[in-house]
């Protein structure tokens, strides 16, 4: 019990922070007008996402490696390889993306975009694939 009230309470923090981060983002890109500012938003937009897939792969790999049975030795292989091949294929993606803006001032904001958007994805992937499996085993 204690267990699950503790996963409770490091959920809402990681949801309102997440908020909190998303309103100052928000407000960074309302207000943005020059292409350096639109640089600074996002960064501050891709520091959000990539902590929040940082927090959601290892809350999941934690699940995936909780026992020593065979289930949880074949998830945690299949997860970790996953993880390695969405990460390849974001920066080959990313680098087409760079490729079609090339020479261009909007190459950053372009990757980033597209940095933002697979990592946001993946997170609410995993997100759904394990959130309710934050208590088991």
């Amino acid at each position: 019990m204690k267990r699950l009230a503790l996963v409770c309470v490091l959920w809402a923090s990681l949801v309102s922070a997440t908020a909190t981060a998303n309103d100052e983002i928000e407000a960074c890109w309302d207000t943005a007008m020059t292409t350096y500012d639109m640089l600074e938003c996002s960064e501050k937009e891709w520091n959000a996402v990539k902590t929040r897939y940082d927090v959601i792969v290892a809350r999941a790999m934690k699940y995936a490696t909780s026992s020593d049975d065979e289930y949880y030795k074949t998830l945690s292989e299949a997860l970790r390889k996953a993880n390695r091949d969405f990460e390849a294929y974001a920066n080959s993606e990313c680098d087409v993306q760079g490729a079609i803006y090339s020479g261009g001032s909007i190459v950053p904001l372009a990757v980033g975009s597209c940095y933002i958007t697979l990592y946001r994805q993946r997170a609410e992937a995993l997100e759904a694939d394990f959130s309710k499996r934050a208590d088991e085993p």
